[in-house]
């Protein structure tokens, strides 16, 4: 899994897109998260019933949909995606930040379907925000999609694990753990209203690969 996460842009994102996946899967764009005065001082974290009462609270929330764009002759079809939207209290709750930005959404879970007779061996999703012009995108690959087929990437997907240490009597053992919502990693900076996602690229077992109109951009 590759993040392809990207600034606002200066230039078309769909043409950097494009040229970045074009050149190699490896190379991504950086990520500038919350910025300016959205950045905050660390307040104290909840104690861990807390935490999680108020991990379990926002999971519970209901889903909101977020606006897609299936342009002609995509391989992959969006069918549904859908994020949790909160506010900055909960932002704070839950991540022990403080944020003066009104709103928050999860990275989406998102079903596709394959409209082609070929199998799909990997991806790339790309999410914006109309209002910032920031995007954040992930390349999945070792995946398989049948012919017609359906796929669904969840919101952990978008997030690349975090990596923790434990030292034990046989030596240090290290462990990629999937974040869970009190991690600001798994968190968009936006209202679900702004947010919209498309499919980017999309590489086929036979070592083809679509990739999509450089002219087309959402956001």
């Amino acid at each position: 899994m590759t993040m392809i996460k990207g600034d606002r842009r200066n230039a078309s994102f769909m043409t950097n897109l494009v040229a970045v996946i074009s050149a190699t899967a490896a190379l991504a764009f950086v990520f500038v998260g919350i910025s300016g005065s959205a950045l905050g001082q660390a307040s104290k974290h909840s104690s861990g019933s807390q935490k999680s009462e108020i991990i379990e609270r926002v999971r519970k929330y209901p889903d909101t949909s977020i606006g897609f764009e299936n342009y002609e002759g995509v391989p992959l079809s969006i069918q549904e995606a859908n994020v949790k939207e909160i506010g900055n209290v909960e932002y704070n709750q839950l991540t022990g930040l403080t944020t003066d930005l009104p709103k928050y959404v999860s990275f989406p879970n998102v079903t596709l379907t394959n409209n082609t007779d070929q199998r799909i061996i990997g991806l790339t999703l790309a999410v914006g925000n109309r209002q910032t012009k920031r995007i954040h995108g992930v390349k999945l690959s070792n995946i398989i999609i049948e012919p017609h087929g359906t796929i669904s990437v969840k919101t952990s997907d978008f997030v690349r694990p975090e990596r923790t240490v434990h030292i034990t009597k046989a030596g240090k053992v290290t462990d990629r753990l999937e974040p869970d919502l009190d991690s600001e990693k798994m968190w968009f900076q936006g209202s679900a209203s702004d947010v919209v996602i498309v499919v980017g690229m999309v590489d086929y077992e036979n070592g083809t690969r679509w990739i999509i109109d450089s002219s087309k951009d959402p956001w």
